[in-house]
């Protein structure tokens, strides 16, 4: 029972010294470059649409609505947010029933003093916060009383413009 012991012991012995000699070899390494790239981007997006509703032409009085849209800067970006005069070129609107258009006018500022053009002293500065969450502004409209008394009554007007952010 000793010499069992004794030869497993040896065998133990040989194997362990035999799996030391035959160590794996430390592992080969490199290093690997991660990288991105984040532009610096603005957008404007969501345009609702800017309805005068019924334009009452017999008050003599001006009508104001507002719309809003959104608009969004990547961190540390700024734009700057242009409306331009609309289809018809001259922010009029414009009936299928008749030749006679309606204008109207929008501003940055709820007291409408500060027209929103497509011009650099008409536009809005913008810059972005870096939050994914878009940011409301609102765009404020007007139909002077005397254009609205120029209008042909009983009719559907209507224009489209453009909302462009450059940065």
């Amino acid at each position: 029972m000793t010499s069992k012991l004794l030869i497993r012991g040896a065998i133990a012995l040989a194997v362990a010294t035999s799996l030391a000699s035959h160590a794996a070899p430390p592992p080969d390494t490199t290093t690997m470059t991660i990288q991105a790239s984040v532009p610096g981007v603005c957008r404007v997006q969501n345009a609702g649409v800017l309805d005068f509703g019924e334009v009452d032409n017999q008050q003599g009085n001006d009508t104001d609505m507002a719309a809003t849209f959104e608009w969004r800067c990547t961190k540390g970006t700024t734009g700057t947010i242009t409306i331009d005069d609309g289809g018809n070129g001259n922010r009029t609107m414009t009936s299928a029933l008749t030749a006679t258009p309606l204008a109207y006018d929008l501003y940055m500022d709820p007291s409408r003093t500060l027209r929103w053009g497509g011009a650099p002293t008409e536009a809005i500065i913008v810059s972005g916060s870096g939050m994914n969450t878009p940011v409301a502004r609102s765009v404020y409209g007007r139909v002077e009383a005397p254009d609205a008394e120029a209008a042909d009554p009983a009719n559907n007007y209507q224009d489209a413009v453009t909302l462009s952010v450059t940065w």
